[in-house]
């Protein structure tokens, strides 16, 4: 059951300190709270539906279940957040940073993650339908199950092959640091020779799922190569 916060309770929780503070289950639908300090607060099955947390500082919060549709998390930190299974479909996520936050079954349907930084962020099983990724950073991302339907990935740090008989996603992105990364499944190469050798010597029983993943890997080099991406990294 939904808690109310009446005005003037809220007034004095926006005054005080957030940290660690205990706001689940309360109905904070259109609450201002713009750069609260919500770090390691529970949120969990909240409704802040439309709510204003732009520049809100939510690391290691717990969002489970919470309601944030329609919200406005614009640069907000959510890193190490756990918002799994939360609504956030048409919500604001642009320029936020979820590195490392725990999206994993969550809506996020048309969500924009503009120039979001998503690297190490678990979106597993995830449903991005019509959401804008354009510029976002993707690296080390869990996207396994995923739903990406229409996704914009428009300049976005991921290379999108598709997914192969069985429903994996293959994918991949690239860093610096790392160079290119290969996900499908659980499997993940730090070379595109790496990719290939692997698949090369599985599924010997069954030729057309060898061709299926080893084709997608090969739609991950060739992007690659027209991105300017390094296929083998450098020692």
């Amino acid at each position: 059951m939904l808690r109310v916060i009446a005005p003037e309770e809220l007034q004095e929780i926006l005054n005080a300190n957030l940290c660690n503070a205990d706001l689940s289950n309360a109905d904070l639908r259109n609450a201002d709270l713009r750069n609260a300090d919500l770090r390691s607060a529970n949120l969990r099955s909240a409704n802040l539906q439309s709510a204003n947390l732009r520049s809100a500082n939510l690391q290691s919060a717990n969002l489970r279940s919470a309601n944030l549709r329609s919200a406005n998390l614009g640069f907000a930190n959510l890193s190490e957040a756990d918002m799994s299974h939360a609504n956030l479909s048409e919500a604001n996520l642009g320029f936020a940073n979820l590195t490392s936050a725990n999206l994993g079954e969550a809506n996020l349907t048309s969500a924009d993650m503009s120039e979001a930084n998503l690297t190490s962020a678990d979106m597993s099983e995830a449903d991005l339908s019509n959401a804008n990724l354009i510029l976002a950073n993707l690296s080390n991302a869990n996207l396994s199950r995923a739903n990406l339907t229409s996704a914009n990935l428009s300049e976005a740090n991921l290379i999108l092959a598709g997914q192969d008989a069985r429903g994996y996603i293959f994918y991949a992105f690239y860093n610096k640091e790392d160079g290119i990364t290969i996900c499908a499944g659980c499997h993940r190469f730090k070379s595109i020779s790496a990719a290939v050798e692997h698949w090369e010597n599985r599924h010997q029983n069954n030729k057309v799922l060898q061709a299926d993943c080893l084709s997608l890997v090969d739609r991950i080099r060739t992007m690659a190569i027209v991105r300017g991406w390094k296929l083998e990294k450098t020692v």
